[in-house]
């Protein structure tokens, strides 16, 4: 029997929305970086208490989801259980204002 300690085991995934400068950024990456992404996006909607790439960034209300050498910028809903998507960046340049 399969322990449900964490109380989000066969629980429904997050819902996921792309803001349009997101669905821009994927849009320009390769084939196999994107499908990384999106997996680890997936990952994130799955559970985001267990993701570990997960980082609240200090001072900004936005999550990083990292892949790689790339950044995710994440606004993560608990009260709708929803994730949106707000960029995909590289790191050097994820974190300007």
């Amino acid at each position: 029997m399969p322990s449900e300690a964490a109380g989000e085991e066969g629980a429904e995934p997050w819902a996921v929305n792309f803001e349009g400068r997101a669905d821009k950024d994927i849009d320009r990456l390769d084939k196999k970086l994107r499908q990384r992404v999106l997996v680890a996006v997936e990952g994130l909607a799955a559970d985001p208490d267990a993701s570990t790439g997960l980082r609240k960034l200090t001072g900004r209300p936005e999550h990083r989801l990292r892949v790689g050498q790339w950044r995710v910028l994440v606004q993560l809903n608990r009260k709708a259980r929803s994730v949106e998507v707000l960029r995909v960046l590289p790191r050097s340049r994820a974190y300007e204002r």
